[in-house]
């Protein structure tokens, strides 16, 4: 791992600041050099803590916390391309086999514009879950994170045929009206000839 790399490279160079500051006042008390030691490993560790932070913040995918409400202008607003709307969790194991099928779709298909909405948010109140997830993964697409709880109230709003189960996905072409919903785990294929459809 690159930050592992970084962090040896920091201790190696704070080995070296300690041995020569060691030959050079080998007649200092042991006090000043445990001190010198010990300010040396913070300031290294400080700045490993700052690359470290850093490099996750530029390579890492960013995940927003959505109202519903937002999401729900977001759905019926104007668009060029057509809108994909993957509703999955991390604890979903259909919804995380299927995530790739959107990552193809999202890096191959560029009038296509793929959300991934998770919808941790319901039983976990942290999003840091979904973060570890969305940077473990790798995921490119976009992803945002339903600010909602308790689904049942409001999933009607999406699509009046959603039953609640995940994983589902809304396909959505704004020039026409036209939408498809589907409320199951979808199948390598699937989602292009959906959006074939859509599109005619």
């Amino acid at each position: 791992m690159p930050e592992f790399k970084v962090f040896l490279s920091f201790s190696v160079s704070s080995l070296k600041h300690v041995l020569l500051f060691i030959n050079c006042n080998k007649k200092r008390s042991n006090f000043t050099i445990r001190l010198y030691v010990l300010l040396i490993m913070i300031r290294r560790i400080f700045l490993f803590i700052v690359v470290f932070s850093v490099a996750h913040f530029v390579n890492g995918q960013n995940a927003e916390l959505v109202k519903l409400e937002k999401l729900k202008a977001e759905i019926v607003g104007p668009s060029d391309q057509i809108l994909v709307y993957n509703f999955w969790a991390t604890w979903c194991a259909p919804c995380v086999k299927e995530l790739p099928l959107f990552e193809k779709l999202n890096e191959d298909n560029k009038e296509v514009k793929v959300t991934l909405v998770s919808m941790d948010i319901d039983l976990d109140p942290n999003p840091a879950k979904v973060y570890k997830f969305v940077d473990r993964k790798k995921i490119q697409s976009r992803v945002i994170i339903l600010d909602a709880v308790d689904p049942n109230s409001w999933i009607n709003q999406i699509d009046k045929n959603w039953s609640g189960a995940l994983p589902a996905t809304l396909i959505i072409n704004t020039k026409t009206g036209e939408r498809k919903f589907i409320n199951n785990a979808l199948k390598d294929g699937e989602l292009e000839t959906l959006i074939a459809e859509i599109k005619s």
